[in-house]
Order: C-alpha cells, then structure tokens, then sequence
C-alpha cells in the first residue's frame, strides 16, 4: 500500500479506533518542506477529517491526551503549513486550520474553565492550536473577518483578557527575580497565547466595540512598563517563556497603540510623562539591541525574537511620528542608530528592513541617509512586493507600513 492510500485508510478507521494515532504520527512526522505540497494534494480530504476529527476531540477533555507526541506533531505540521506559501493557497490552510463552528470553541473554553492542574497538558496542546490560528491570520489577513476568528477574539478578549487573573499575571512579572515555577502553562496561555490572539483582532479592521485601544492601555499600560523597566537590564538571561511572554507583550500594546490605524493614534495614552517615555525608550532599545535576537530574525513573522524586534521597530516608527516633541530624544540615543543598521544588516524580514530604514529616515540626516545608501534596497524590495502583488492578485498580504517605505525612499 502506498504512503497516501496508507494515510487515507488511517483516516477511515480513526473513528473507530483511536490507538492508530501512533501510525499517523509517523506519517506526519515523514513530510518534509519539500513533499509537504504534494501529500496535503493527494490527501487533502483525508487530512481536512483528521483536523475536523482534533477540533470535536478538544470539546472532551475527559478523553485524556495519552499520545501527546501526536498533537505536537500535528501541531508542528500545521504550523509548517501556514508558513508553506510557495504552492499551499490560504483557502486550503483555512479550510484545514479554522474549526467549523464557534460552537465547538464555545466547549473547548468549558472544557478549559474546568481545569484545576495550572500545568495540564490540554492547556499546552491548545495553545499550539490557538498559537497557530494568530499565525495563519497574520500571514492571511482575510481570515480577520471570519466570523468563527472573530467570535474567538472577542470570547478571549471578555473572558480572559479583561480579567483579575490576567492583571494577576502581569503583576507577577514585576519581579526582578522569576522563579521558573511561574511560567505554568495556564500563565502562557494567558499571557502569551490570549494577547497573540487577541492582538490579531486589536489589528483587523473589524468593529471592536466595546473594546478601546485607550482603555486596554489605561488598564495595563503601567504593568506592561513596568515589566519592560524591570527585565530591560537582563534580557541576556531571560527564559524563553520570559522572552516570549515579553515579545508578545510589546506586540499586543504596540498593536493597541496603532489600533488599525495608519498612525499610533493611542501612544501617548502608554505614557504619563516625558520621563517614563525617555526611561521606556531607552530600555526598549536597550533590548533589541541584544545581538542574539538578531542572530534569531527569521524572513517569516514565526518566532519570538521576531515578533518581538518587530513591534519593538513598529513602536519606535510610531512614536517618532506621533510624538514630535520627544523624537528629539530618541535621536540624541546615538547608539540606535547602529543597531538599527545591525538589524538592517541581518534582518531577512521584510518589514523589519521596511521599518528600520523609516527610524532611519527619522534620526538620520540627509548627508548620513546618503552614506547608509538604503535606497537601491528599499527599491529592491518594493518592485520585490508588486511582482508578488502581480502573480498572485487575489492574496491578501501582511500589513506593511508602506508610509515608511516611501519616507525611506
């Protein structure tokens, strides 16, 4: 029997015995970038059951996780899915990746309020599964508008964002000293995967009444400063559940800031005074200058140190812009204009390279942008984006600060 009809009878009988998981395991654990493509063709129908299959297995919980090996294969497949872009459509990914009704959400969140076990295993296999939802939004923004993704947004948004027990986690990473035993997974889910999610809907063009960017900011901005103060000074020795809790902490307030806009609208409501922001700013940069994180820039929006140096950039641009009268302090921090080139210079991310050359423009003088000679890269990349634009005008791409590719220019 071949791999695909191997596959395919698997499927037919998971309904009936659930023990095959370890065979598809294996079968999943076989695909590689390259054969990706052709198994998701030839098993497509096959894999859309499987996926079907996980999402009503999440509404029970009382089925247990025995073969957790199998979910984070699965987990990773998927994943590898929605950064495939060469010959997988978004219409596939979503068709395979967005449960089919939010009634099956409405249970699984039942099923998580009923957990007792801050390490429970479900709690770390549904993150992965929510984790890569706010990855396929981000990469597909069409997806911001389904119905299903947007229910889920707003349910996170009222039931755990806007909670005691999300302000409680924040608080606890106030501390100079983290004992590793905070990082439960029912903290990262909150803290890691909620703001991941939630921030998809913070950047959508979706009415979110009646959440405000003024007021999330209101309510967690001095506890998002806070944290950036007190872990600025060691980012050398952050965990990485500390770094992604951060990353996706500066992510979910820069994305506030912007609110869908095409300026930071709400950035001054971050801040209470002129010396906070100086303070802020200079331990935002003093983090993304930390030479490991861009060492670990990736060309796709798909890992913490990403994320986390491009928010860290979309603030700079966005405070630079909408705060004149302190932009002259962030340009007498001479250094960052050095890192900032470093970035450029390793950076295979687009819109990173797109949002470093705008603080450029900002902070440099002409005869300095003259000696950087960004401009052959800035035209590069734009014709790079409408020969993509043109081969395939039906895809909606990632937002990218085209203002500041032309203030670049």
């Amino acid at each position: 029997m071949s791999t695909h009809n191997s596959f395919d009878f698997l499927i037919s009988e998971l309904s009936k015995s659930p023990d095959i998981l370890d065979q598809l395991n294996n079968h999943l654990q076989e695909q590689t970038n390259d054969s990706l493509s052709t198994f998701i063709s030839q098993s497509l129908q096959s894999l859309i059951i499987l996926e079907h299959w996980i999402w009503e297995f999440f509404t029970q919980k009382s089925q247990q996780l025995n073969n957790l090996e199998f979910f984070h294969t699965l987990a990773t497949f998927n994943f590898q899915l929605i950064f495939h872009t060469k010959t997988i459509d978004a219409e596939t990914k979503g068709l395979l990746l967005i449960p089919k009704n939010s009634h099956l959400l409405d249970k699984i969140f039942e099923e998580i309020e009923k957990i007792d076990d801050d390490n429970d295993p479900y709690l770390i296999i549904i993150s992965r599964w929510f984790d890569n939802l706010s990855y396929l939004i981000h990469e597909h923004t069409q997806f911001e508008t389904s119905p299903i993704i947007i229910h889920l947004c707003r349910h996170i948004g009222h039931h755990y964002l806007l909670t005691d027990q999300y302000k409680l986690y924040l608080t606890q990473l106030h501390q100079c000293q983290l004992p590793q035993s905070i990082f439960t997974a029912k903290q990262l889910f909150y803290l890691k995967t909620c703001s991941f999610l939630f921030r998809m809907y913070v950047c959508s063009k979706s009415d979110k009444h009646p959440f405000k960017g003024e007021d999330l900011l209101t309510e967690y901005g001095n506890d998002y400063l806070q944290i950036i103060l007190v872990h600025h000074h060691t980012v050398q020795s952050w965990s990485k559940e500390l770094l992604s809790c951060i990353a996706h902490l500066i992510d979910f307030i820069c994305a506030c800031c912007w609110w869908a806009h095409d300026k930071a609208i709400y950035i001054k409501t971050l801040v209470s005074s002129e010396q906070l922001f100086y303070d802020y700013i200079q331990g935002l940069i003093h983090i993304v200058s930390y030479r490991t994180f861009h060492e670990r820039i990736t060309s796709q929006w798909s890992n913490d140190e990403t994320i986390l140096i491009d928010s860290s950039c979309i603030f700079l641009i966005g405070a630079l812009f909408q705060m004149k009268n302190l932009s002259c302090f962030i340009r007498s921090e001479t250094t960052l204009s050095n890192i900032i080139l470093e970035i450029v210079q390793k950076s295979s991310h687009d819109r990173i390279s797109i949002c470093a050359y705008g603080i450029l423009a900002e902070i440099l003088s002409d005869e300095q942008l003259r000696e950087v000679r960004i401009t052959d890269n800035i035209s590069e990349f734009f014709f790079r984006t409408l020969e993509l634009a043109w081969n395939h005008p039906t895809q909606c791409y990632k937002r990218l600060p085209i203002a500041q590719l032309l203030t670049g220019q």
